[in-house]
């Protein structure tokens, strides 16, 4: 019996491996932002406490009960052990890395099985002693898969070494900033795509690991242009991209508040991201936003050719005239001498530079200003990026990927333009460190004046709250929810027959369930 016993708790103590290793793998497998995760997530579950209570009773039943007892303990372990993963937008994948987990942890319960053997642990308790020291083995398998991973970016970096060196006149293009990226991304690979053989990595296949990855899996000897979108979320994490990487062309997008919780001081982001500008050679180029100050003033350190953009002053490429409606932007560019006038179907203003940026990216490769404007009319937003959805009576911009307070600003300023009841749903920002609550606050006003019924999401949007209330927003007109799920169920049982223009702002906190 012990070894049905020992082969059942490994089964059901998957539930909750999976689900720690959704959070091991939304905290980037940093074993230092895992364990800060939990420790943020802890709360107390009052039906697993009692579940335990439960649990320590029947192993005080007579002696006679022994499988009966293991019955009901098995039962209840399964309860203990369960865990529900409730992510939206960042799903989790069964990656290599994580099969690899998954086979290790397999090796690390040997462990636990042999000290079984040896202390001679009844078969009828094993489940309530592995719930109780589960966390542990799972520990111990992170580290073990850290040692491990990086035995395998040794060979992936020489591999990827070796394909590069192989493409010799492949040009790179790196784009990095505290948000907009992958849009830029997206929109930089449609003006490129048809006039060059384009690798671009998939969705936000932004580390260096999932960029070593793409390389590896995806390019092949015809690809002209490698197009990579750089996530750097701590100091000194832009130097592995630039000790590999020769770039030809790149951009920081934009600059701001985004993971305080590990640079700790917005100086260190932007000495951070910068840094891809300023080790560009001569020979380089450099695409600049200007509306940026944290950007413009390294100007003087960028050694390579600078194309400026702006969407508010005079640039080598700007925009004027610019017009916004829920159809999309339209506006006037000026491409160094030349003026077109440009309808796209993207949403929201804070994409235009985004948008100029790629604009600058495709002349900076040669592609004609007629070539561009065709490209731009048939430019549109990408996945949960102020992306319009018709559901229905309701009208949906789904922003819900990620957020910033500019991009917030923005959304709220599209909701606006609807002539239906408008709705928020929002947990506010997150990833501020000290300045979530100073910053989700400052947005409550602009809510006011755009929204007609607010749903909050988590304790993260508490700032948000409050400050709501202290400008008299109408009690009946604002909620607060656990769950994004949640707040929609809500909407669907109480107006699903009425018109309505949801604008879903940032879910990641579903993710990190702050």
């Amino acid at each position: 019996m012990l070894i049905v016993s020992l082969i059942i708790t490994l089964l059901i103590s998957f539930k909750a491996l999976i689900y720690l290793l959704n959070d091991y793998q939304k905290q980037y497998y940093d074993i230092s932002r895992f364990i800060k995760l939990q420790k943020q997530k802890f709360k107390i579950h009052k039906l697993k406490i009692i579940l335990f209570i439960i649990s320590l009773i029947i192993l005080f039943l007579p002696t006679n009960f022994k499988v009966i007892k293991f019955i009901l303990l098995i039962l209840s372990s399964f309860y203990l052990f369960y865990n529900k993963i409730t992510d939206r937008i960042i799903r989790f994948k069964i990656t290599n890395r994580i099969k690899r987990f998954i086979i290790e942890y397999c090796f690390v319960y040997l462990l636990f099985i042999t000290l079984s053997y040896l202390l001679n642990i009844s078969f009828v308790i094993i489940p309530i002693i592995y719930y109780l020291l589960f966390i542990y083995f799972f520990l111990l398998t992170c580290f073990i898969n850290i040692i491990i991973e990086k035995i395998i970016m040794y060979f992936y970096k020489k591999k990827a070494r070796k394909k590069l060196k192989r493409n010799k006149n492949l040009k790179i293009i790196g784009l990095t900033g505290s948000y907009g990226k992958t849009s830029t991304k997206n929109y930089t690979y449609h003006l490129l795509n048809g006039s060059y053989n384009v690798l671009m990595t998939p969705e936000s296949y932004n580390t260096f690991n999932g960029i070593l990855l793409t390389i590896n899996n995806n390019l092949e000897i015809f690809h002209e242009i490698l197009l990579l979108e750089l996530g750097i979320d701590k100091r000194n994490g832009m130097n592995k991209f630039i000790s590999f990487f020769d770039f030809d062309i790149a951009s920081v997008i934009a600059i701001g508040s985004q993971h305080l919780q590990t640079f700790h001081d917005i100086k260190y982001i932007e000495q951070e991201k910068i840094k891809i500008l300023t080790n560009l050679d001569s020979n380089k180029i450099a695409i600049l936003n200007l509306d940026d100050p944290r950007i413009i003033k390294y100007q003087d350190k960028i050694k390579a050719t600078i194309i400026t953009i702006s969407s508010v002053n005079k640039a080598d490429i700007y925009a004027t005239d610019i017009s916004l409606n829920l159809s999309g932007i339209s506006f006037v560019l000026h491409i160094f001498s030349n003026v077109y006038k440009v309808k796209t179907k993207v949403l929201g203003k804070n994409h235009i530079n985004d948008i100029l940026i790629a604009i600058a990216i495709a002349k900076a490769n040669n592609i004609d200003d007629k070539t561009i404007i065709n490209r731009l009319n048939s430019l549109r937003n990408f996945s949960h990026r102020l992306e319009y959805k018709k559901e229905g009576l309701w009208e949906i911009i789904d922003d819900s990927y990620n957020s910033n307070f500019k991009g917030f600003l923005d959304a709220l300023e599209i909701l606006r333009l609807a002539n239906n009841k408008k709705v928020l749903i929002t947990p506010g920002l997150i990833e501020l460190d000290n300045k979530n609550k100073k910053i989700n606050k400052r947005l409550a006003l602009d809510i006011t004046k755009s929204v007609d019924l607010v749903c909050l999401v988590t304790n993260n949007s508490l700032a948000i709250y409050n400050e709501l209330k202290n400008l008299k927003f109408d009690d009946d007109k604002m909620f607060c929810f656990n769950s994004y799920n949640q707040a929609m169920s809500y909407l669907k049982d109480n107006y699903l027959n009425d018109n309505l223009t949801i604008l879903i702002e940032n879910d990641l906190p579903d993710t990190y369930l702050k």
